[in-house]
């Protein structure tokens, strides 16, 4: 008798104990859905952007669009926000927010304005709780006089 209650006390103190992985919880990214139209794949790719930052608007980055793009670069594509110039923005900060971005190529441009990037640390279980785990809260940007937020898309058209 005492074997099968020492042998319950091991079975549920094992199903009890967490288990954790080694398994990286790196969350939400930022990914503004845009559809290139009228662009061919040589075109996207020599697409230059310039950033300019409203806390110092003096300093403006360019660089080409297809360092900004995440994932397969084509015709329908997503904008990230990620650093190039070797900014410190960690996992919850971005190169993007309180900037405008201007898409430029040589028979026009586009701009994303007021662009407001917010992110935060998701909530998670013990074993994670040191993972960056990124949820982003806000992101909006004005489009061709449009309030354009978290999730939907633009069109650049030629």
């Amino acid at each position: 008798m005492k074997k099968y209650i020492l042998l319950i006390f091991i079975v549920f103190l094992y199903n009890s104990c967490t288990r954790c992985d080694k398994v990286l919880w790196y969350g939400e990214a930022v990914l503004i859905p845009v559809n290139f139209s009228g662009f061919t794949l040589n075109e996207i790719h020599s697409i230059r952007c310039f950033r300019i930052n409203h806390s110092n608007p003096a300093k403006v980055d360019s660089f080409l669009v297809s360092r900004t793009l995440f994932g397969e670069e084509g015709i329908h594509s997503e904008i990230t926000d990620k650093s190039f110039d070797g900014g410190a923005y960690g996992d919850f900060g971005s190169y993007l927010d309180n900037s405008d971005l201007i898409i430029s190529w040589p028979s026009g441009s586009d701009t994303l304005s007021n662009i407001i990037i917010k992110k935060s640390k998701g909530s998670g279980n013990k074993c994670h709780r040191d993972d960056p785990n990124i949820r982003v809260d806000v992101q909006t940007f004005m489009h061709k006089g449009q309030l354009i937020q978290k999730g939907e898309g633009i069109a650049i058209t030629k």
